[in-house]
């Protein structure tokens, strides 16, 4: 493929992409700071998330929804808000996760918990509520949407 091609193909994937109204969750992160970035570049319509203070490169500061997804209803506010801030959820990026290294005969119950509700249980309650507010909406572009 030489470099035209490639040039081509960002220009369609812009295209696409405008106008796409996008939460972002673990927005602070390495990834989805630069995540939030290059979907307001491609022309999306972002609103980003996450547990840790104001964020790092949101389009702007009202487009910011502080949460804790592992807090009871934390997901379900949060895609209520994205909607009505984006007039409608499209694709939802979940970016938001923890990780921690022990040794597994010494890795406390509590920390798995803790691990598995952020990268597990958040995430399913997310990509519920999502869905959810997609499929209120006459049409959306979600392939999680299309493949019902």
């Amino acid at each position: 493929m030489s470099e035209g091609d490639t040039e081509i193909r960002a220009d369609e994937l812009e295209k696409r992409l405008r106008g796409t109204r996008v939460p972002v969750v673990g927005a602070n992160g390495a990834v989805g700071s630069g995540t939030v970035e290059a979907l307001s570049a491609a022309g999306c319509l972002v609103a980003a998330s996450d547990i840790h203070g104001g964020p790092k490169g949101s389009p702007d500061e009202g487009a910011y929804f502080e949460a804790d997804l592992t807090a009871d209803g934390a997901s379900e506010g949060l895609i209520g808000w994205a909607a009505e801030r984006l007039g409608g959820i499209d694709v939802v990026v979940n970016g938001a996760g923890i990780g921690h290294v022990d040794p597994l005969e010494s890795l406390p119950i509590e920390t798995w918990r803790d691990v598995f509700a952020v990268n597990v249980e958040a995430a399913l309650l997310l990509s519920q509520h999502a869905v959810q507010e997609m499929s209120a909406q006459p049409s959306t572009t979600s392939s999680v949407w299309q493949r019902r």
